[in-house]
Formats: structure tokens, sequence, C-alpha cells
């Protein structure tokens, strides 16, 4: 389904409100809430149909855009009801006149969109399919803002299990990464304490970028098996 579809927008605005057609190109020059996000996860779970892998990670932005994305269902279907009751009462109208309505292309948009936005809040909320795990680097305001993000998750029924910390000095070599490694210490501290409820796993920094596949393997080896690989 094509979510940009700014003809099935005009028509909706044309027959649902008392807008003129400047007024209707200003509105669809604006962004509709969720609308993008909601693109995003209907490409994401096309791709999880498909089957070819058993796991699909998704690295969002941070937290104050992956909240946005987490909450985009909601905000999107609230739009859809507003929409759907703008609808109602050009479908009374049509049918006051004409004695009968058919379903038009908006109205089956408006449905369609409907059953993306639930089909992709289930998923956000099923234990058994997704899970959500930050991640934190040891330091002061990280930590409070990792805090407030599971907060917030709950809010939406999602828990966070695990967590990864993120750029831990491991080396002593130079003075440098001494005293990195020292002023890292207490915030490793607070996170195990802040965190206890979750299983916690800590990155080393690397001395490079992760990228390419190799270096991912590498990071693999953190999370899933050896904590103790040299880098």
């Amino acid at each position: 389904m094509e979510i940009r579809a700014p003809k099935r927008f005009k028509k909706l605005f044309n027959t649902s409100t008392y807008l003129d057609s400047q007024d209707i190109e200003e509105v669809l020059k604006l962004s509709i809430p969720g609308i993008d996000e909601i693109m995003s996860f209907k490409i994401i779970m096309d791709l999880i149909e498909e089957g070819h892998y058993d796991k699909y990670v998704v690295d969002t932005a941070p937290t104050g855009h992956a909240l946005r994305l987490i909450s985009s269902p909601e905000m999107l279907d609230n739009w859809i009801k507003v929409s759907v009751r703008m609808r109602w009462k050009y479908r009374y109208m049509v049918t006051r006149f004409s004695g009968s309505y058919k379903q038009d292309e908006v109205g089956a948009f408006l449905l369609n969109l409907k059953k993306m936005v639930k089909r992709t809040d289930n998923i956000l909320r099923d234990k058994t399919k997704s899970e959500f795990i930050p991640v934190c680097i040891p330091e002061a305001m990280a930590i409070r803002e990792t805090r407030g993000l599971i907060d917030k998750l709950a809010t939406y029924d999602i828990f966070a299990k695990q967590l990864v910390v993120n750029n831990v000095m491991v080396s002593d070599d130079g003075q440098f990464c001494k005293r990195v490694k020292i002023s890292q210490a207490p915030y490793l501290r607070e996170i195990k304490d802040s965190f206890s409820a979750l299983n916690s796993v800590e990155i080393p920094k690397f001395s490079q970028e992760i990228k390419g596949l190799a270096s991912l393997d590498k990071m693999r080896m953190f999370l899933f098996e050896d904590p103790l690989i040299k880098q």
C-alpha cells in the first residue's frame, strides 16, 4: 500500500471539510503525525514476513527519536479516527441524497492504513516477537536518559530485559586509558545497581569504528559468546 497518497488525502479533505483548494494544498504539505515511522515499520515487517533470517535488528536513533518511533502507531491511529469521523459525515450526506453509499478509494485507504497501524502495534507489544534492548554508555547523562527511556517504554507495555553498556574502557595502556577507566568505574557500578533487573552486557571501547562484517562479528562475540575475547 502506498502511504504517501496525495490524491487520496486531497479527496478526503475535499469531501470531508470546508477547506478550499488552496487550504488543502497547504495541509498536504504538512507531515501527518507518525506516517513516516509507520512506513518504516511496514518495510521492516515486509522483510520479516519474507522469512530469510531468524532475527532482525533495528538500530534506532537516540532516545527521543526512538520514543517517537514507538509512539507512532498511537499518533497515527488518533489521526485515522478523526479522519474516519469526517468520512462518516460525508457518508451520511451521500446516503441521504442518493439512497446508498459505496466505499470509495479513500475509505479503503483509511481501512488499510488502520490495519497496518494495528499490525505494527501488535508486533511492538508482543514479547514473543520483538524485544527492545537499550544501549547505554558509562556516563552520568546517558544513565539518566536510559533510566527515563526504560520507564517511558513501560507506559507502552514494552519492558526491556537486557541492556548493552557500550564503549567501556578495558585497556590499561597509557595514562589516558587509565584515567578513562577510573572515571568510568563509578558509573559502571551505578549501572549495575540501577539496572540490576536487566541482563547487562559490557562492550569494550574499540580502537576503530565498528564497520563491516569483520568488526560486527567481533562485537557479536562480546554480545553473545565469549566476553573475554581479545580485540
